[in-house]
């Protein structure tokens, strides 16, 4: 049997001559010096959608078991007393998030190592805890950096390298400042200028303790100063400044964490991941939620924020806005309604996300459409429910998406590959009349937040194409579309159709993400040609049909389609203030 030279990153330091050389995965062909070099990519794990199933379970059960020991050992840590229901408010986005991450990359380097010789593993060493982030957001936005990947593969070996590997650890020496400089965590662009400060030093004063508290709806600033009219509220926009937490990662007060969990979770022999994760978590659990407790939580009671709200409303807070989170959980505590709006795609149809944290926290969850859960209310989509097309345009948009975080249980760049694979496919069998129409929508989010560059793959592919390179408004672009194509299983597809806007897609993976009580509507739009499963049928529809769209698109048979889907998932009425007004206040 070959014996391999195993890469778990692409992090540039790595540069092996070996001859043997096995990839732990395709983000590590991100590594220039192995795109010029021989090399072998493992198979990747969880792929099968019945793993995918099955990991869903094990990650649901542990999150349960974990959220418990956690809020225990945490107020012993801050000595507070929160319900496990507001630590679930306040972290439980972070903890199913990691969660997801690690049981990721356990399950992938034991896949590798129990079906592949390795002979060593280059490992880059850090500090401990220089890799903590300071809050939710940072957490997630990092999973996708090779220096986190090295730190988590790390660790992991450290529990399950029971082959005798030989590791060789290039030790980093770098402190928690520096290493922050080379890791994606600026995710936020906070524009807090004068109306900002007005908003809070003058309009703040203006409120009861009693209102009901609406931030971050979705709604246009002025739908949103309209809500609060209708609600009897004074018209002031309620927003969170940015926090900034000076604190640095304490050993002793995460030992102390470590200790409580290890004496409130149940081990056994069989269950190696359960070690690791409880392991890891004060290793990696936010400054907010440890050291920047105490500062955070005297921000959120020095708050000019109602006491006691009837009724928190938001489609948008509920996962990365940390003040808001533990400040409602407070008031939820005291007997305050917490109402989240739905944020995208996704609730209630994919099997692998649903529910989602917010629907599970939520008193009440307003849907885009049909209920989705006990709790679940029907409502409408909030989202660019005012799009209008302008008429007798040739342009067809092609929206892309976005460079896989990773924070999936299954290997999502593998996925990705594929995805890029077929939509140069798709593209190649178009008629030259269609492709010289066809403007490409990449995804602001690859290039910004995770440094890939897409225009130059495009280009090579086929210079003549019209790139957006998904800086500019896509509400212009879809306006001057003929037809809006998603390569994925996207919220804007929602809108569109919403919005009763000519669209298809196609989805590399079918329907089997998909909810088997959802499947009977998505599969009539396949059948009509909506949703396709191969790039072969999208191309032959788009072929067939360029000429004559807007006659497929409103004849009655796709109509009566179209119209019996959006009431189940993306209603849109056009008083939408009025709409979710009376949804808050029933």
């Amino acid at each position: 049997m070959i014996k391999y030279d195993l890469v778990l990153s692409s992090d540039t330091r790595h540069k092996l001559n070996s001859k043997n050389i096995l990839l732990l995965g395709n983000w590590c062909k991100e590594n220039s010096f192995y795109q010029k070099n021989y090399y072998k990519v493992a198979e990747p794990c969880s792929i099968l959608h019945k793993i995918r199933s099955s990991d869903q379970i094990k990650v649901r059960n542990y999150e349960k078991e974990l959220l418990a020991s956690l809020s225990t050992s945490l107020n012993y840590v801050h000595s507070t007393d929160l319900l496990n229901s507001s630590w679930k408010i306040i972290l439980g986005h972070w903890l199913r998030y990691l969660i997801n991450t690690l049981l990721n990359r356990y399950n992938t380097i034991k896949n590798c190592l129990d079906n592949y010789e390795v002979s060593s593993v280059n490992l880059i060493k850090y500090k401990n805890f220089s890799l903590i982030p300071n809050d939710t957001l940072e957490s997630v936005a990092n999973y996708n950096n090779p220096i986190m990947d090295e730190f988590l593969f790390e660790q992991i070996l450290n529990f399950i390298n029971n082959k005798n590997i030989k590791i060789n650890y290039i030790i980093d020496h770098s402190d928690r400042k520096e290493l922050k400089s080379q890791m994606f965590c600026s995710l936020r662009k906070k524009n807090y200028g004068i109306m900002s400060l007005i908003n809070d030093y003058v309009l703040s004063k203006i409120y009861r303790d009693e209102d009901i508290f609406v931030i971050n709806s979705l709604l246009s600033l002025k739908d949103e100063v309209l809500l609060n009219i209708r609600l009897g509220n004074f018209p002031k926009i309620w927003r969170t400044k940015p926090v900034t937490y000076n604190n640095n990662p304490e050993s002793v007060i995460r030992k102390k964490l470590l200790k409580k969990l290890k004496s409130n979770v149940k081990f056994n022999n069989q269950d190696k991941f359960k070690e690791i994760l409880v392991d890891l978590i004060p290793k990696l659990i936010p400054i907010c939620f440890m050291e920047g407790f105490i500062d955070l939580n005297s921000k959120v009671n020095a708050l000019k924020w109602p006491k006691k709200p009837k009724c928190i409303y938001t489609c948008n807070s509920f996962a990365f806005d940390e003040v808001f989170k533990l400040w409602s959980s407070k008031k939820i505590q005291i007997g305050s309604k917490y109402i989240i709006g739905q944020h995208g795609n996704n609730y209630g149809t994919n099997r692998y996300k649903s529910p989602f944290i917010e629907e599970e926290i939520a008193t009440e969850f307003v849907t885009w459409g049909s209920k989705t859960m006990f709790n679940s209310k029907k409502g409408i989509i909030l989202r660019d429910h005012r799009l209008k097309r302008k008429k007798n345009t040739d342009k067809i948009l092609f929206v892309t998406t976005h460079y896989p975080i990773r924070h999936d249980t299954w290997d999502e760049t593998y996925e990705y590959e594929m995805y890029k694979k077929n939509q140069f496919s798709f593209i190649a069998q178009l008629d030259d009349c269609i492709k010289e129409n066809l403007i490409i929508r990449l995804s602001k989010n690859s290039q910004i937040y995770f440094g890939k560059e897409e225009i130059n793959k495009w280009k090579n592919f086929d210079n003549k194409l019209q790139i957006d390179n998904g800086f500019s408004k896509i509400k212009n672009l879809i306006k001057s579309s003929k037809v809006v194509i998603y390569d994925y299983d996207s919220t804007g597809m929602l809108e569109c159709i919403g919005n009763n806007i000519p669209t298809m897609a196609y989805w590399s993976h079918g329907l089997d993400h998909l909810n088997e009580s959802v499947l009977i509507d998505y599969r009539k739009l396949v059948d009509k040609g909506i949703i396709h499963t191969s790039p072969d049928s999208l191309a032959a529809m788009l072929n067939k049909n360029y000429y004559n769209l807007n006659d497929w698109w409103f004849s009655t048979e796709i109509q009566n389609i179209i119209n019996e889907f959006r009431v189940k998932y993306a209603n849109s009425q056009p008083n939408s203030v009025k709409k979710i007004s009376e949804i808050i206040c029933l």
